[in-house]
C-alpha cells in the first residue's frame, strides 16, 4: 500500500513539473478582444464586431447595432464610447433635427434611451466613470444652456448636476469615480467675465472646489483636459485648446497646475515665450506618475514649421524638469502599470513633419528613486504616426491605429496589436470597400 502511495506521489510531482515547464502565451491569457463599428451593406443595419488579436483577428462576435429605424450616428468618429460591457452612442434623428443618447449592454442586449435634444459635440463631452457605473455628458436644454448631466447605470436615473444658466464643457473623472471636473463659462465669449474650473461631488452634485481662470488666454473659456493628481491635491490642465471660439494658433497655449489647498494657478510650460506675430501652436498629453510627478508629451511649432517634440518628467515637489527625449512627443502613452511607454518618435529634419519621418517605439520606463529614464530595450515597431493608442486594461498589449498622413481623423487606418514587450501580435485593416466603414472602438473582455 505504501509503495502505491509513493508511486502516486511521484506521478503527481511529475505532472506538476510538466505543467510548470509548459510555455504560457503572454498575451493569450489576458482574454481581451477589440471592438470595431462596421456599417453594413445597403439595406442592412450597422454592427459591432469583436475580434481576438491573439487568434489572427478572428471575429469572435458580431452584434447588430440596436439603433431605432432611421436613426444614425451623429459623427462616426466621436459618437461611440465603450466602458466594460456598456456602449454609449450619440444618435441623429432621421430628420437631423435633434440627437439622442443611447446606452447598450453588448452582453445582455439591454438598450436604454437616456436623453433627447441638442447635445454638444466637442472635446470630452461624454465620459464614462473609471468604474463604469456612471456616464457624464454635456446636454443643451431648450434655453440653449449647456449643463453637466450624470446617468447612473444601477439606478437608471439621469440627473442634472449643474442646472444653472452657465455653460459647461469638457468632462474628466477622478480615479475613484466619486468626483467629476468640468469648465464653467459664466457668460458669453469676448466679455469681461472669466471661466472657472470646478470639481463636483458626483453623488450629491455639491460644488467641492472652484478656481477663477481670469489670467488665462480668452479668460479661460478655451481651457481643457483637466486631470487630478492621485492624492487629489493638484489638477493639471491646458490653458487654451481653441475649441470654444478662441484660436489654437497665435496665442499662448500652455500647461498649468491648480493647487487646491491654496487655490493658486502655476504655469508649467513656457513654449510661447518670445513668440511675436508668428504662427504658434502646441499639443499636449500628460499623465500622473505619482502625486507630484507628471509625464508630459508635447509637440509645438512656430511660424507653421519647425515642429519640435519633447517628452519630459516634471517633479512638482522640487520644481524640477528633466527631458527624456526630444525625438518623442505628443501621443506617447504610459501602460496601466506605468512600466512601459508607447512613443511617437520623429527622427528626420525638424522642419519636416510627416509619417515617413515618424516611427512608433515601445520602451520601458526605468525608475530609480526620483530619477526616471527611458529604458534601453525600446522596440521600433513600424513607420507611421500613432493615433488613438489604447493599452488593454491589464496592460499586456497595446492597440494603436496608424496612418501614413498627417491627420489622425483621416481614418485610412490599420490597427496594430503588440504585446508589452513590443512583439507583434497582429494587424487589422479597414474594409477594402470604402463604402463599408470600419472604425476602432476599444478593448472588451472576451466571454
Amino acid at each position: 500500500m505504501i509503495k502505491v502511495i509513493n508511486k502516486m506521489r511521484l506521478l503527481i510531482v511529475m505532472l506538476l513539473s510538466l505543467i510548470m515547464l509548459a510555455p504560457t502565451p503572454a498575451f493569450a491569457q489576458s482574454r481581451y478582444g477589440f471592438a470595431f463599428w462596421r456599417n453594413g451593406e445597403a439595406g442592412t443595419k450597422p454592427e459591432i464586431i469583436i475580434i481576438d488579436p491573439a487568434q489572427n483577428n478572428q471575429v469572435i462576435e458580431s452584434l447588430p447595432f440596436p439603433s431605432p429605424d432611421g436613426w444614425g450616428l451623429m459623427n462616426i468618429y466621436d459618437s461611440l464610447v465603450l466602458k466594460g460591457d456598456w456602449l454609449a452612442a450619440f444618435l441623429l434623428a432621421p430628420d437631423k433635427s435633434h440627437l439622442m443618447v443611447q446606452v447598450w449592454n453588448i452582453r445582455t442586449g439591454e438598450t436604454r434611451q437616456l436623453a433627447s435634444g441638442q447635445i454638444t459635440m466637442g472635446t470630452h463631452y461624454i465620459e464614462w466613470s473609471p468604474d463604469g457605473n456612471y456616464l457624464a455628458m454635456n446636454i443643451i436644454d431648450s434655453k440653449v444652456d449647456v449643463d453637466l448631466w450624470l446617468y447612473s447605470i444601477a439606478d437608471d436615473k439621469l440627473l442634472n448636476l449643474t442646472n444653472d444658466d452657465f455653460n459647461q464643457h469638457d468632462i474628466a473623472w477622478t480615479a475613484d469615480s466619486k468626483k467629476v471636473m468640468t469648465f464653467v463659462a459664466p457668460c458669453e465669449l469676448n466679455t469681461s467675465c472669466a471661466a472657472r474650473l470646478v470639481i463636483i461631488d458626483a453623488a450629491t452634485g455639491s460644488l467641492l472646489h472652484s478656481v477663477n481662470l481670469n489670467e488665462l488666454p480668452f479668460l479661460g473659456n478655451d481651457a481643457c483636459s483637466p486631470a487630478l493628481s492621485p492624492d487629489e491635491q493638484l489638477v493639471i490642465f491646458t490653458s487654451n485648446c481653441g475649441g470654444m471660439g478662441g484660436a489654437a494658433y497665435d496665442f499662448s497655449r500652455e500647461v498649468y497646475i491648480w493647487e487646491l489647498e491654496t487655490g493658486t494657478l502655476k504655469r508649467l510650460t513656457n513654449y510661447y515665450s518670445g513668440v511675436v506675430r508668428k504662427l504658434f501652436g502646441a499639443w499636449y498629453n500628460y499623465e500622473w506618475i505619482d502625486s507630484h510627478t507628471v509625464l508630459l508629451a508635447a509637440d509645438y511649432q512656430i511660424s507653421g514649421q519647425f515642429r519640435k517634440h519633447e517628452l519630459s518628467i516634471l517633479d512638482l515637489e522640487t520644481n524640477s524638469r528633466s527631458t527624456l527625449s526630444t525625438d518623442a512627443g505628443y501621443g506617447s502613452l504610459l501602460s496601466p502599470n506605468k512600466a512601459r511607454i508607447a512613443l511617437n518618435t520623429y527622427f528626420s529634419d525638424p522642419d519636416e513633419f510627416s509619417a515617413t519621418a515618424a516611427q512608433v517605439r515601445l520602451s520601458s520606463l526605468a525608475m530609480n528613486g526620483n530619477d526616471i529614464s527611458l529604458g534601453n530595450d525600446g522596440e521600433s515597431l513600424r513607420f507611421g504616426i500613432i493615433c488613438d493608442a489604447q493599452w488593454s486594461p491589464d496592460g499586456t498589449a497595446i492597440a494603436y491605429h496608424w496612418i501614413d498622413q498627417h491627420h489622425c481623423l483621416l481614418r485610412d487606418f490599420k490597427v496594430t496589436f503588440v504585446d508589452q514587450t513590443g512583439s507583434m501580435i497582429s494587424e487589422f485593416s479597414g474594409a477594402a470597400d470604402p463604402s463599408l466603414w470600419i472604425m476602432p472602438i476599444g478593448w472588451v473582455q472576451l466571454t
